[in-house]
């Protein structure tokens, strides 16, 4: 009999399950005997979760641990037991049991990077360790500063230095001072290369070392202000040569040469540019009826552009009207696809259970690594990008999206589909933030989706950050007090952005279209383009004017937005720009 019990037991670990796991795995079965392990799983996570959303952290790590370890989400469950662990390491007064929940987290974190070095949970894990590493340095006696710089070194890897914190930086600062390591305060003077001038994290360093301050040239400008651009590929300087005929009047010249030009570069880019202003040029040079067709083909091939909008317009046409009705895209397992990589056939076997469970945030971060593939099924494309979609991934859904957009096939022409590359997301913020400060929503919206694609963590190249990607600079200029890590809030995001946004409205006198070139390229290149007499006509002269290509598609990328969103969602179909565009004077 004992024999049978040793055996019993040395199975159950092999299985990762302990005795009274193993009776509560035998329990759910028996209740529930159509479940899946899979859905098994799902639910004790999603069980767990909602234990950790009432701080009952130590039943929520011990309800995952009944998961066992080669479960499909096995990585899941060492990525959410360390980040309960950090909580609890966070929340303890009792500095012992703080440093052991610590190294707790540590360990389950440390265990995902050796089990399964493909999960999609890798990148946040390693942020964690960073930021349970500065926990634990800064526990220590003396402060452990060579473990502080493990962690920002992971962190300047990861991109995420606005994960460390004026109080870090205090904590470093300060014993980097009264005993410094090999690279302190060499590490500080790298720091400042990233922090604003005038930031809550620079003003923080220099209470100990003023010097290191003073001298520091961040990396990055304080504000989006364009101090020049690269020299233009040959189809852009062919376009801006042949339009400036346009502006003369030369309209028979301007058409042969867009013409010619579309000849010379096949493959441009901004050929639906050149067709455009080819229909201009050749209405009124020689009627209407002549450039129709040129309209014609602009709005059948690109009517999700601003240059479709435009052709619709001149064609009286409506481009909702091209999309037929279709009944909400179900949620359902994906179809086994020998093509998929191993990664994506776990990811989207997950997701789907994931999200009948409401663990959206944990789908999200499996889609949001998952690309659309160029041979996949148009079917296959937009269940992909629905699941993204509706677990908040939305930069990832655009992917497969496009590519069903550029088959022109019958799924692209679905009001389903234009639903997904027109979302409606963080509405719950958008909305009373700008009705609080007089700003049309759906013009925010618009503007969200351009800037962050409904993403609040997003950082630039250029270290814009947070829904309406802001610079450090101009957000300190918004609000003195402002961490860097403050800025991938939404709700702080939104509030900074459409100041800054309203404050740009005020000084272009309502004018959206310039105020939203000065949020992107600084106001001062505005009032520029302004005196030089670009914006003098209508927003499709000034737009073609403008010499920042970025500046340009910001622009009417967010003209397109707004156009798309009013007719979508409030039956309200622009009619022309004013709206963008109204009166100078």
């Amino acid at each position: 009999m004992s024999q049978r019990i040793c055996f019993v037991v040395s199975c159950l670990i092999a299985v990762g399950l302990t005795l009274p796991q193993a009776a509560e795995a035998k329990k759910r079965k028996k209740e529930s005997p159509h479940v899946s392990e899979d859905e098994s799983s799902v639910i004790l996570l999603s069980k767990a979760e909602k234990l950790a959303q009432n701080s009952k952290l130590s039943k929520a790590i011990d309800t995952l641990s009944a998961i066992p370890i080669q479960s499909t989400y096995s990585d899941i469950v060492q990525f959410l037991q360390g980040s309960y662990y950090q909580r609890l390491a966070m929340n303890d007064k009792k500095k012992s049991a703080a440093v052991s929940h610590a190294k707790s987290a540590l360990d389950k974190y440390f265990l995902l990077l050796k089990k399964h070095p493909d999960s999609s949970f890798l990148k946040k894990t390693l942020e964690n360790i960073a930021t349970t590493e500065l926990f634990l340095a800064a526990q220590s006696e003396p402060v452990n500063l060579e473990l502080m710089e493990t962690a920002f070194e992971r962190l300047r890897v990861e991109k995420k230095f606005y994960l460390i914190t004026p109080d870090h930086l205090r904590t470093y600062g300060k014993n980097c001072k009264s005993a410094p390591s090999k690279v302190c305060p060499n590490w500080l003077r790298a720091y400042l290369q990233y922090a604003a001038k005038n930031s809550i994290e620079a003003k923080t360093i220099a209470e100990f070392f003023p010097d290191l301050e003073r001298e520091a040239t961040p990396s990055f400008p304080n504000s989006k202000e364009v101090t020049g651009y690269d020299m233009p590929p040959g189809d852009l300087q062919a376009f801006d040569e042949w339009f400036k005929k346009i502006l003369s009047k030369d309209y028979s010249k301007a058409y042969e040469g867009l013409k010619a030009s579309i000849e010379r570069f096949p493959k441009s880019k901004i050929k639906n540019r050149f067709l455009y202003w080819m229909a201009y040029a050749l209405e009124l040079d020689e009627g209407f009826e002549e450039a129709r067709p040129l309209y014609q083909q602009v709005y059948d091939d690109y009517s999700l552009t601003w240059y479709g909008i435009l052709a619709s317009w001149k064609l009286g046409h409506n481009p909702y009207s091209r999309y037929l009705d279709s009944p909400p895209l179900e949620v359902r397992p994906f179809p086994v696809d020998s093509f998929a990589t191993p990664f994506e056939s776990k990811v989207l076997t997950r997701a789907p259970l994931l999200y009948r469970y409401d663990l959206n945030h944990l789908a999200r971060q499996d889609l949001t690594l998952v690309k659309g593939r160029e041979t996949a099924a148009s079917d296959y494309l937009l269940q992909l990008a629905n699941i993204q979609s509706l677990t908040g991934a939305y930069l990832s859904s655009f992917d497969p999206i496009q590519k069903i957009i550029n088959r022109q096939d019958q799924m692209t022409f679905l009001r389903t589909t234009l639903k997904l590359i027109f979302p409606i997301a963080q509405k719950e913020h958008i909305e009373p933030v700008s009705q609080a400060e007089g700003v049309d929503p759906v013009c925010v919206m618009s503007h969200v989706k351009q800037e962050s694609g409904f993403e609040p963590d997003v950082m630039s190249v250029a270290s814009a950050t947070g829904l309406l990607q802001l610079m450090p600079g101009t957000a300190i200029e918004m609000q003195p007090s402002i961490r860097r890590i403050d800025l991938i809030d939404p709700v702080v995001s939104l509030t900074l952005g459409i100041k800054y946004f309203k404050r740009m409205l005020q000084m272009f006198n309502g004018n959206i279209s310039l105020a939203l070139a000065a949020y992107n390229a600084g106001p001062s290149n505005a009032k520029k383009w302004i005196n030089q007499g670009i914006a003098g006509q209508s927003m499709e002269f000034f737009v073609e004017q403008i010499p920042f290509r970025e500046t340009r598609e910001y622009v009417t990328g967010i003209f397109r937005n707004y156009y798309f969103y009013k007719t979508i969602y409030y039956n309200d179909t622009l009619k022309d720009t004013s709206t963008f565009w109204p009166d100078l004077k």
